[in-house]
């Protein structure tokens, strides 16, 4: 009897208590779906801030280990697309490209590629300009890729998981591939697969040819003093280790304060960019997910300047797309899309296909 009348009285309270949890819950979805722009639920490395870099580095070098790896630069490529910046012209003596634009997605972002094709990068060639997208080997074989790089010749494909904690080691890779087949080309334009281009913008850069040699260049205001903390205490760790071994090579400590640039873009000569590889070569470690490690700490120790040269829209639009970005903002350089949400991809190509083709006028580039 009591525990009935217990159970009684207990029971309009579980419900409230229920209710309030699901209510709590359903605000924290909304919330998170309206007001996360930087997709770090979805893409650990879409965009890394401060923020992101505190809630590992701010631990020390516990959390940095865990992230760091042996670095392996001998992944072979599967499609190596190897005659991509070779001229069929008997009168041409090389390719005249300023800009080789690697785009670092994953296979399953088809929608990314198909976006790129069909819109901005069909206008590369007026620019002295050419894209390659670079991917990794997924999971399980899919046939729609085989068929996507005999259409298109667009693509090379490493022989490496296609996940984002490789990001780091497949843009070096692609830089690799860059240095040994398009030795020509004056810059890389190391991109994001999510992000969109502004030509207007990107022309003017051409025009005005203020590129550093041996410089990062894009938005490189970013800076995090607990993620060089973290490195530091990472390697001394690591030297302590080897104290009390015979013939260990002791990791230098550097003075790296922090800086990187956005991940979405960043621009290197080629000169800056075999220096960058060099580096990496020489490096024992790589760290997993953050390609900030790559235009951060090795840019530093591969004694690159940081030139923040470049404004771009880094987190996802919130209500409008790339396009209309651009149209108020005509200096930023580059805008984060996710084409993997069907509204966003639809609503961009709809407003590319307008008659005024976005209202960037791209007739007269």
């Amino acid at each position: 009897m009591m525990t009935r009348l217990l159970y009684s009285l207990t029971r309009w309270w579980r419900c409230y208590f229920l209710l309030l949890v699901a209510s709590i819950l359903s605000f924290v979805l909304i919330y998170v779906s309206k007001n996360d722009p930087s997709l770090e639920y979805y893409f650990p490395y879409f965009r890394l801030g401060s923020d992101y870099y505190n809630f590992y580095a701010s631990g020390g070098a516990a959390k940095i280990k865990k992230l760091m790896e042996a670095n392996n630069l001998d992944y072979e490529l599967i499609v190596s697309n190897s005659k991509f910046c070779i001229s069929y012209d008997p009168f041409d003596d090389g390719p005249d490209i300023d800009f080789l634009i690697l785009s670092i997605g994953q296979t399953q972002n088809y929608k990314h590629r198909i976006a790129a094709r069909s819109t901005w990068a069909k206008y590369l060639q007026k620019l002295k300009s050419k894209l390659v997208f670079v991917v990794g080997k997924p999971n399980s074989p899919q046939n729609t890729l085989a068929d996507e790089i005999h259409k298109h010749e667009d693509l090379i494909q490493i022989n490496m998981p296609d996940h984002e904690n490789y990001t780091s080691t497949k843009t070096l890779i692609s830089v690799r591939w860059a240095l040994t087949y398009c030795s020509k080309a004056k810059n890389l334009f190391i991109l994001s697969d999510s992000a969109v281009l502004n030509l207007k913008k990107f022309k003017s850069i051409e025009k005005e040819n203020f590129i550093q040699k041996y410089a990062i260049n894009g938005q490189c205001d970013y800076s995090d003093e607990n993620f060089a903390k973290a490195l530091h205490l990472f390697f001394q760790d690591l030297n302590l280790k080897k104290k009390n071994e015979s013939n260990a090579k002791m990791h230098k400590i550097d003075d790296y304060t922090g800086q990187y640039c956005s991940n979405l873009g960043w621009i290197i000569s080629l000169e800056g960019a075999r220096r960058l590889w060099e580096t990496a070569l020489s490096s024992p470690y790589m760290m997993k997910i953050s390609p900030a490690y790559l235009n951060g700490y090795l840019a530093y120790k591969a004694k690159l300047n940081y030139s923040n040269l470049f404004k771009y829209q880094d987190t996802l639009p919130i209500n409008k797309n790339c396009l209309s970005v651009f149209e108020k903002k005509p200096e930023f350089l580059l805008c984060a899309e996710n084409f993997t949400i069907s509204s966003r991809y639809s609503n961009y190509i709809a407003h590319w296909k307008s008659p005024a083709q976005g209202q960037l006028n791209l007739s007269k580039l």
